[in-house]
């Protein structure tokens, strides 16, 4: 992995993250940006997709050791095309859970068939099965608001020893070299500015390819009350005492989805965001306007009153496959017929416009004007919650089918 900056405002960057795909597939994304959101390895709802980086949250493959054993690898597995890379995560910020048990020789991670104890050996494992070329090394990351700077201190020594753990099976088992993946460690130390501040430096001091800022957000608090204001003081302060690394290293910061909080992270210098937005949004019916309609950025496509659509499209300012194919009649229609193809022709719309919003960041950090702008366009455009909107009917059902 090799990451560059090629222009700053402020602590805002504007940078190059590149990774190796091969001679014939190499991978390169300019940042600020994200990565494509999925839960097992593959993005079925983006065909035409360009080529990135999947965010894949080890938690979705832990009840599914036996069937990654015998497949031998990921990628053959999921069919994945050549020119996808994976950024083998922790856990789906998605989604959440009950808070996970944390030891000093485990991590208790939420699956599906309940809470599963993940060691180092068998991330280790599990890495190489996978093969990444970006993972995430065990932490703990249990922290809340409230506890004390001891507890603090205990997370990141214990982080810190799961990394040097990891780095050393990952050596015993022949995954870490030249053809290794780069390793994304998590900084964390909960709302302490020292705790935080040591584990940064701790985690430079080894060499750690980039950082994944962790301890935040509880694990059982859905994604959109998470709000970047409960932590911006702490990290700020971190920030400020630690120098720009050399060579500079990605900072990467899961969880956002207000697309306030993510331009807000940029400014403050990270470079990396997870790509879960779109499919938040799609899970609940929501589709993601180019402008403010009707008071709101956002506009639920089930609504029986857009059955009377005629023939006008969903955004008339997007130029996805949805927009351009596809009345909003129609979409209502399939909708509210529970028809699949309404979360596909909406995943794709939302996808479009999450890398518009990304064009508008980068530009404006490139114009340090235009970035104060942006926040202000961008203010009003918060996540509705869950009991606020009517889901698509599949999503009901996967829903269901969660609980049971």
């Amino acid at each position: 992995m090799r990451f560059t900056v090629s222009a700053s405002s402020g602590r805002a960057r504007l940078g190059h993250l590149a990774l190796s795909g091969g001679p014939d597939h190499p991978v390169a994304m300019a940042t600020p940006g994200y990565l494509i959101y999925n839960r097992c390895g593959s993005d079925p709802h983006l065909p035409q997709s360009p080529a990135g980086i999947l965010l894949t949250p080890l938690n979705h493959w832990l009840d599914k050791l036996a069937l990654l054993r015998q497949a031998g690898n990921l990628r053959q597995l999921c069919r994945l095309r050549p020119d996808r890379q994976l950024l083998l995560s922790l856990t789906d910020h998605l989604d959440y859970y009950p808070t996970p048990g944390v030891t000093a020789q485990h991590v208790g991670l939420p699956t599906r068939s309940g809470k599963a104890p993940l060691t180092v050996e068998l991330q280790a494992e599990l890495t190489l099965l996978t093969s990444p070329e970006l993972v995430q090394p065990l932490a703990d990351c249990e922290i809340r608001d409230g506890d004390g700077r001891k507890r603090a201190r205990k997370s990141v020594d214990r982080s810190l020893a799961f990394y040097d753990r990891f780095v050393t099976a990952l050596e015993q088992q022949g995954g870490l070299g030249g053809g290794g993946p780069a390793l994304m460690a998590s900084w964390v130390g909960g709302y302490s500015a020292e705790e935080r501040l040591r584990c940064l430096r701790e985690l430079e001091s080894r060499g750690a390819d980039g950082l994944v800022v962790e301890g935040f957000r509880y694990y059982n608090q859905p994604v959109e009350d998470f709000r970047l204001a409960q932590c911006e003081s702490v990290l700020t302060e971190a920030l400020q005492q630690q120098q720009r690394s050399q060579p500079p290293r990605p900072l990467y910061f899961p969880g956002l989805v207000h697309p306030a909080d993510i331009i807000r992270a940029a400014e403050l210098g990270f470079d990396l965001f997870d790509g879960s937005l779109p499919a938040l949004l799609t899970r609940r019916g929501l589709a993601w306007l180019t402008s403010v309609t009707g008071g709101s950025w956002w506009l639920h496509v089930g609504d029986v009153e857009l059955l009377t659509a005629t023939d006008r499209p969903l955004d008339p300012g997007c130029c996805c496959r949805c927009c351009r194919q596809f009345s909003l009649s129609y979409l209502a229609h399939l909708s509210l017929s529970n028809e699949i193809l309404a979360s596909i022709l909406l995943m794709e719309h939302n996808s479009a416009r999450l890398a518009a919003f990304f064009n508008e960041l980068r530009s404006a950090i490139g114009s340090a004007e235009s970035l104060g702008g942006l926040a202000t366009k961008y203010a009003a455009a918060v996540v509705p919650p869950t009991a606020a909107v009517a889901p698509l009917a599949n999503e009901q059902a996967r829903l269901k089918d969660d609980e049971a």
